[in-house]
């Protein structure tokens, strides 16, 4: 018996380009819930999946504001970024698409910095928690959903009898070039001495650029983002992002915390 689990992070829906739009975003993330559908198919030849765990990894909206992007790179509103990502983007087109593929689905919520009013609100005010919160009382009905929400910067939760590690990744400092590496090496090994019960897995987005990797036992999952041709990781690290969501299956087995792993791109 296996389990899958779906990163989803860095939509930023609501921000343009000149490959990024709210309607190419919607249709990209149609696009992930599509390939979650045929990989777990794909999967089910060698092991049993009934669950699949949704982890909303944060800056699943762009915001407007203006220390989040050029006014010239928004495309919509914050109120509409919401309204988009609540009533479209992961409610039709990726919760309704996936459900009846799956007996039961578990979704994470942590919040992200592009979700966060700064100053202007107390540090728990975040859209991203507001979108997980408004998406669980439109399926509130739905016994076969299951959703654990925090207001806090991480939370961890249990698939499979492992511990994971949930965060958006705004908590890493950046050193030389932009590259998070070193950072985030650092934070975690600090975090695993600190936090109760350590972890096994560690998930993140905020830095665009999918990566896996393991430190000591910790897998680490880096995610990607949704919005490509993106100007400011041009300018400030000088490469785009990385345009792909990492999707997993995790046994019931005490001797690995993963089995296989897909880079989910948006290509249909």
């Amino acid at each position: 018996m296996e389990e899958a689990v779906l990163l989803l992070s860095d939509l930023q829906l609501g921000v343009r380009s000149v490959s990024f739009n709210s309607q190419i975003a919607k249709e990209r993330v149609a696009t992930v819930a599509d390939k979650v559908v045929k990989l777990t198919k794909k999967h089910r030849s060698a092991a049993k999946v009934d669950v699949l765990n949704i982890l909303l990894l944060g800056d699943l909206i762009h915001q407007d504001y203006p220390w989040f992007a050029d006014r010239d790179e928004v495309e919509l509103i914050t109120i509409d970024q919401f309204r988009e990502v609540v009533d479209v983007a992961l409610s039709k087109n990726l919760i309704d698409k996936v459900l009846p593929h799956f007996k039961h689905i578990n979704i994470y919520s942590v919040p992200g910095n592009h979700g966060s009013l700064g100053n202007l609100a107390s540090r728990r005010t975040n859209m991203d928690t507001m979108v997980a919160y408004n998406l669980q009382t439109l399926y509130r009905d739905n016994k076969k959903i299951s959703w654990g929400i925090t207001d806090e910067f991480y939370q961890i939760v249990v698939i499979q009898g492992k511990r994971f590690l949930l965060f958006h990744g705004d908590q890493i400092k950046s050193y030389t070039g932009g590259l998070p590496w070193y950072g985030l090496v650092n934070k975690l090994l600090r975090w695993y001495s600190t936090m109760q019960g350590a972890f096994d897995v560690a998930v993140h987005g905020h830095f665009h650029t999918i990566n896996h990797w393991h430190i000591g036992s910790i897998a680490v999952f880096s995610n990607g983002s949704f919005f490509t041709d993106d100007l400011y990781s041009l300018r400030k690290v000088g490469y785009d992002a990385t345009p792909m969501q990492w999707l997993f299956f995790v046994p019931d087995d005490k001797e690995r915390p993963i089995t296989a792993m897909y880079p989910v791109d948006f290509i249909p």
